[in-house]
C-alpha cells in the first residue's frame, strides 16, 4: 500500500505506482503525512490490513523477482548498502563465530562480516536462487556456505547459531511470528539477533 498527499509539493500524488501495489491518495493532506494526518493514515492501514489479511505473499514470484534482478541489484541498492553498514558496526561480531546471515541478498552484508572478525562460518541464506549465485561468485572467503531457504522454514540444527544478522529482508516474510521462532530455536544459547 503506498499512501501519498493530495497537496504533496515533493511526492505528487499523480505519481503511476500502480505496479507497486495499491495507491490510496489522502485528501487535504501534505508531504508528511504521519504528522499531518495521523488518524487518516491510522485508519487507511488498518482497512488495508484488515481487507487483504488472506492474501498470501507469493514467494515463489518474490524469489523469481529478485533472482532476475541479482547481477544489476547493487547498481540500485544505495540504501541496502547504509542499512548493512549500520548492521555490521552494530553487531557484536566476534571472531570463531558461526553466522547467519537471513535474506543475504547478493552478499554484501555476508562479506562485510570478514572486516569485522574472523568468523569459524557464516551462513547466507536468501529465497532467491539467483542473488545466492551472484554472492556465491563475488565473495572470497571460503568460510561462506549459501543456503536457498525460506526464513519462516530454517533448514538449519537447534541451537547452532551464536548470531543472526539482517539487512532489510524481514519485511518479504509473511508471518513474524513464525520467523521469530525459527530464528531464536536455531541460536545458541546466549546468541545474539
Amino acid at each position: 500500500l503506498h499512501i501519498l498527499a493530495q497537496d504533496d509539493a515533493l511526492v505528487p500524488a499523480t505519481i503511476s505506482l500502480g505496479h507497486f501495489g495499491e495507491v490510496l491518495t489522502l485528501s487535504n493532506t501534505s508531504h508528511c503525512l504521519p504528522l499531518d494526518a495521523p488518524t487518516k493514515v491510522a485508519r487507511a492501514i488498518n482497512i488495508f490490513i484488515k481487507t487483504h489479511k488472506h492474501k498470501a505473499l507469493d514467494k515463489r514470484k518474490v524469489a523469481a523477482a529478485f533472482s532476475l534482478a541479482a547481477k544489476r541489484y547493487d547498481a540500485f541498492a544505495r540504501v541496502q548498502k547504509i542499512v548493512a553498514k549500520q548492521v555490521l558496526h552494530k553487531s557484536p561480531i566476534t571472531d570463531n563465530a558461526i553466522i547467519l546471515d537471513v535474506g543475504s541478498g547478493t552478499g554484501a552484508l555476508t562479506e562485510g562480516v570478514f572486516k569485522y572478525a574472523q568468523p569459524a562460518h557464516v551462513i547466507a541464506l536468501d529465497i532467491a536462487q539467483g542473488m545466492l549465485q551472484f554472492a556465491q561468485s563475488h565473495t572470497q572467503h571460503k568460510a561462506v556456505s549459501f543456503i536457498a531457504a525460506d526464513a519462516e522454514s530454517l533448514p538449519i540444527a537447534s541451537g547452532s547459531i551464536d548470531g543472526i544478522m539482517s539487512s532489510l529482508a524481514i519485511q518479504w516474510c509473511e508471518w513474524p511470528e513464525l520467523l521469530m521462532q525459527e530464528l531464536y530455536r536455531v541460536l545458541k544459547p546466549g546468541g545474539w539477533i
